[in-house]
């Protein structure tokens, strides 16, 4: 669990806020930055997912460059996320804070159902420095990372922010697996100033016919914003202000999955 997740009191709200709100000023005069993510399911050789993330100051813009045409705009200065689906034309919008209220809920569910190796994972940690690379492993989750130094370490941490927050987001999206797993991960990774190369997560859910749960990804870095990159960009902001605005409920479509 990370340090966040622990105290979801009002004086954890604050504090995380003050968090986003330096770190944002940071990022105002850092390196613009570019990351291309590949994700694999199992041992599949053809990518399930394809993701371009840009940094442009205290924003960041996550283009699903493959699968659902999805846009996700993190602004780290306000602690404010907006979800853009180009094809239905929907725009939805939460906080930061409505997802640590979330995931504070996520986390009492699983541990009321006796799910700690999911919300709680005790992880033991062995890290190999010639490789730079980590394994995670607890009784039901396995993290296993290579990871490099990026020139400036600012990097690693503004990624490492976008991740956290992007890994809560996921855990809205049925049927996902719960973040705080990937929250630890994370935290190793950056403790090291490490940006990840390649990630592979591998979850046993436990029973006689249960399968392992593989998924791998590629993580490229890139330091130049081209100016497609940009034209994305200005392209998001179009659709922000077109886009027919519903909740994120509707935007997920949470009721028609539980019907289902």
């Amino acid at each position: 669990m990370s340090r966040s997740e622990r105290n979801t009191g009002s004086w954890g709200v604050l504090a995380i806020a003050s968090v986003v709100f330096l770190f944002g000023e940071a990022a105002l005069q850092a390196q613009d930055f570019r990351v291309d993510t590949d994700v694999y399911l199992g041992d599949d050789d053809e990518t399930y997912s394809e993701h371009l993330t840009l940094f442009r100051g205290a924003i960041v813009y996550d283009f699903s460059v493959k699968g659902p045409e999805e846009i996700t705009i993190l602004n780290l200065q306000n602690g404010e996320i907006t979800l853009l689906d180009v094809k239905r034309k929907l725009r939805a919008d939460l906080t930061t804070k409505e997802l640590l209220e979330f995931s504070a809920r996520i986390k009492a569910i699983g541990t009321s159902k006796q799910a700690e190796d999911l919300v709680a994972p005790k992880f033991t940690v062995t890290f190999d420095e010639s490789k730079s690379s980590l394994e995670l492993v607890s009784n039901k989750i396995v993290y296993r990372a290579s990871g490099s130094k990026p020139s400036d370490p600012l990097i690693a941490d503004r990624y490492r922010e976008f991740t956290d927050w992007y890994a809560r987001l996921n855990s809205m999206r049925p049927p996902n697996p719960p973040h705080f797993g990937r929250l630890e991960l994370n935290s190793e990774l950056a403790s090291r100033g490490l940006l990840p190369q390649d990630i592979e997560r591998t979850i046993t859910h436990g029973g006689l016919f249960s399968k392992p749960q593989k998924a791998r990804s590629h993580h490229a870095i890139g330091t130049v914003i081209s100016g497609t990159d940009r034209r994305r960009i200005d392209e998001a902001g179009g659709y922000l202000v077109s886009f027919s605005k519903v909740t994120p409920a509707a935007y997920m479509q949470l009721e028609k999955l539980a019907a289902q």
